[in-house]
């Protein structure tokens, strides 16, 4: 299912996160991440599967990643992460922080520093350069969205830690979950469920007028 997985993705319409404005019709999906120099084979490599809950926020939720907004975008902390943890900076700790726990006055939300996580997002957008997604649409059920979305996540970690590059930046990840499987995602890597050739089948019906 893996190499089936990544040869129906890579004849997929490819979107850069610059030109998300093109997607703005979409209401409720999943998007599937790639990213320069990660390969299966002589295919592009899949390294994130992304959703969204609540109804009709696909648009939104791809703009929370490409906004210098890492408080609202796990992907944009997971690479800020990946930065700081490669220099040893302490201000990792702080980096970490949700919005929730900054409104609530966390122990060390006092040590934010506006400056200089300007300067780790200013990094992130640079790096963002390097990923560009596809789209599967039309996933209005929300329960089956995040369900296909889970399944995905796991069945790509059955097999996506045997084809790391050898300089993959989220190898710099201080979390195991994420440096060792080869995916930008950490819930839903261990299951409990698979993806299906129902699954499948779904979603070739649901990406046909994606066809590159």
């Amino acid at each position: 299912m893996y190499e089936k997985l990544h040869l129906w993705s890579n004849g997929l319409k490819r979107y850069k996160f610059s030109e998300i404005s093109k997607l703005q019709d979409v209401k409720n999906g999943i998007y599937l991440v790639f990213e320069e120099g990660e390969k299966c084979g002589a295919l592009n490599r899949i390294v994130r599967v992304g959703s969204h809950p609540g109804q009709n926020r696909f648009y939104n939720r791809l703009t929370d990643h490409f906004l210098e907004k890492q408080r609202k975008s796990i992907m944009r902390k997971h690479v800020g992460r990946c930065f700081l943890n490669l220099v040893k900076d302490p201000y990792i700790g702080i980096w970490n922080l949700t919005n929730k726990e900054v409104a609530k006055g966390t122990l060390g939300f006092h040590q934010l520093d506006y400056s200089k996580e300007a300067e780790i997002e200013s990094k992130v957008s640079a790096y963002f350069s390097n990923f560009s997604l596809s789209v599967i649409p039309g996933l209005d059920n929300e329960d089956r969205r995040m369900g296909l979305e889970s399944k995905l996540i796991a069945t790509l970690n059955l097999s996506s830690f045997q084809f790391i590059s050898p300089h993959w930046f989220g190898k710099n990840h201080p979390d195991p979950r994420i440096s060792s499987s080869g995916l930008w995602n950490i819930q839903g890597l261990n299951g409990p469920e698979f993806f299906t050739e129902d699954d499948f089948t779904f979603l070739e019906d649901k990406t046909r007028y994606e066809q590159a």
